[in-house]
């Protein structure tokens, strides 16, 4: 039965200009925006489309599977990450025009990896906050490594907005191919991707941002912000948590602002789904209180798979020191070595093999992420076919290692001028380290999820245990005067912190519980011994002293 969107979504949905969406937690944003986008191309020609950019490919693919999902014609649109952007619609096909012609390959490197005497260069010039820093010295920089075939990651943006800003041919380009411009997670927008959206919305397209400064874990909130005041945008709410317990919306929303959610029905406020545990001992002994307390609360609550359930830590760390005291069965997620390569081969590999270990993405869904199958039907059909010899192999038990011509030629075929010699050593690398492909299945339906804050953000899960609730962790702070008695000390990432509680806490429908212990395990600065401190209780479990709301902080029944 087709979903009848709210009053929220619906005045979203209907708005025919641009427009700023602070869209809550578990307030059904990606249905907004899938909704107003499918209605957008009903009524375009088919050489026109959107662009439609979400913050990781994970949300790219799912967002574009909602929009066409079911047969749409995405007609000229463009699904992807801002740097997919920047890099395959401005700076590749139309720097040539401002920096002269170019190596036959491009790499994208990061600033650390390039030659001394680049390094020397670059560093001789003042830093980069605005376009308007942009001197003669940067150009020049830009247009040396742009003919050597090399764009440097942490300037990509500036580097698009100079090529932009440059080219009359890439404006019009961009103005006759598409009509509206979407940015999901606007709260973690970078100055360079804020101000070439400015620049879309003042070349007449039109120009939709979404996002939601709690949840601004990556960087400062400014320029969502900035919008909000933009008389230009018109501002919109999604309110609405759909997701959470009321308990637990309540308790989120009251951390953050202040304000205080609980309404007129005494019984719905008086069922408490956010509780505190400290446990004796330091995460160890969390990690066997879990072994008896997983079970416990999913029998409370009515959750019939552990994989239903996470484990929310702040630091990596924190893994291997939950693997002593764990006995349930569990599944960690950890970063992959081809998710953290900005390249694109090493993006298509990375999708191969999660197709492979899980099926988590389909082989039409990776085709259509690399090259349009309507432009290239012959290489689209030769790719589906390399990609389904690959499945089947692996269904069949064979090593990945042992087939890595099918992953060359299936480079080949979709991204034919692309270089993968350094992708295809990491792919070996990754395949030797992990044969079985374990880090790209997701949680069985007996295993409990462990992963961190970070990794948690887009994700839902019934129970939440949230740990790493300590002092001087998080929110982090520092001293800043031993002169003192107590000591002087300040939090230097607030903003970030605090979104990251709440992120951790409004990962949780049902149930959310907020863990500490005496003791607790920190890596030594600069070093990599790891060293047992007092738990001290993070500042965050006592943010607002109402006394009317401490009732919500209940002592866990377990």
């Amino acid at each position: 039965m087709k979903k009848t969107p709210t009053t929220e979504q619906s005045n979203v949905i209907n708005h025919d200009n641009s427009c700023v969406v602070v869209a809550a937690p578990g307030s059904g944003k990606t249905y907004t925006i899938s909704e107003k986008i499918r209605g957008i191309l009903k009524d375009l020609p088919q050489y026109k489309g959107v662009i439609a950019i979400s913050y990781t490919n994970k949300a790219s693919v799912e967002l574009q599977h909602r929009c066409i999902g079911d047969g749409l014609d995405k007609k000229g649109s463009f699904f992807g990450t801002i740097h997919k952007f920047f890099i395959s619609e401005i700076i590749i096909p139309f720097g040539k025009m401002v920096f002269g012609p170019p190596a036959e390959e491009f790499e994208i490197v990061k600033r650390e990896v390039l030659s001394d005497e680049w390094k020397i260069k670059l560093n001789a010039l003042p830093e980069i906050h605005k376009y308007e820093d942009i001197t003669e010295g940067h150009v020049d920089a830009f247009k040396g490594l742009y003919q050597e075939g090399v764009i440097v990651l942490e300037s990509i943006g500036f580097l698009a907005l100079c090529v932009f800003k440059s080219s009359v041919a890439c404006r019009n380009y961009i103005k006759a191919r598409y009509s509206h411009i979407f940015v999901d997670e606007y709260q973690d927008s970078k100055r360079d991707q804020h101000e070439l959206f400015l620049e879309l919305h003042q070349l007449g397209i039109k120009a939709i941002a979404v996002g939601d400064i709690k949840q601004a874990i990556f960087s400062l909130p400014e320029c969502i912000k900035e919008l909000n005041n933009n008389d230009e945008f018109t501002g919109f709410k999604l309110s609405l948590n759909h997701r959470c317990h009321r308990s637990i919306n309540n308790y989120a929303w009251y951390f953050y602002t202040g304000e205080d959610l609980r309404g007129e029905n005494p019984a719905e406020d008086a069922d408490l789904r956010v509780f505190e545990k400290q446990v004796t001992g330091s995460e160890v002994d969390i990690a066997k209180w879990l072994n008896v307390a997983i079970p416990q609360y999913m029998k409370k609550f009515g959750v019939q798979d552990r994989n239903q359930v996470a484990v929310l830590v702040h630091q990596n760390i924190k893994f291997d020191v939950l693997a002593e005291g764990l006995e349930i069965d569990y599944k960690v997620s950890r970063k992959v070595p081809l998710s953290e390569r900005t390249d694109v081969p090493s993006g298509l590999f990375n999708r191969i093999l999660e197709h492979l270990a899980s099926d988590q993405v389909s082989r039409y869904e990776i085709i259509e992420e690399f090259i349009r199958r309507d432009h290239q039907p012959i290489r689209a059909h030769k790719a589906d076919k390399l990609i389904k010899d690959l499945k089947g192999k692996r269904d069949d038990g064979e090593v990945m290692i042992d087939h890595i011509d099918l992953f060359k030629e299936l480079c080949k075929q979709l991204l034919p001028y692309e270089d993968q010699s350094e992708a295809i050593e990491v792919l070996k690398t990754s395949l030797n380290d992990d044969p079985s492909l374990e880090r790209y299945m997701p949680a069985k339906k007996d295993q409990v999820n462990i992963m961190t804050l970070h990794k948690s953000k887009g994700l839902e899960f019934d129970i939440v245990f949230h740990l790493d609730l300590y002092k001087w962790g998080l929110p982090a702070k520092k001293i800043v005067d031993k002169s003192t008695n107590p000591w002087t000390t300040e939090f230097f990432r607030l903003q970030q912190d605090g979104s990251l509680h709440f992120v951790g806490i409004t990962r949780a429908k049902q149930c959310v519980v907020l863990c500490t212990s005496t003791k607790r395990h920190k890596k030594k600065y600069q070093a990599t011994e790891i060293e047992v401190k007092a738990g001290n209780p993070s500042e965050f479990l006592r943010w607002r002293q109402n006394p009317e709301l401490q009732e919500m902080r209940d002592n866990s029944p377990f």
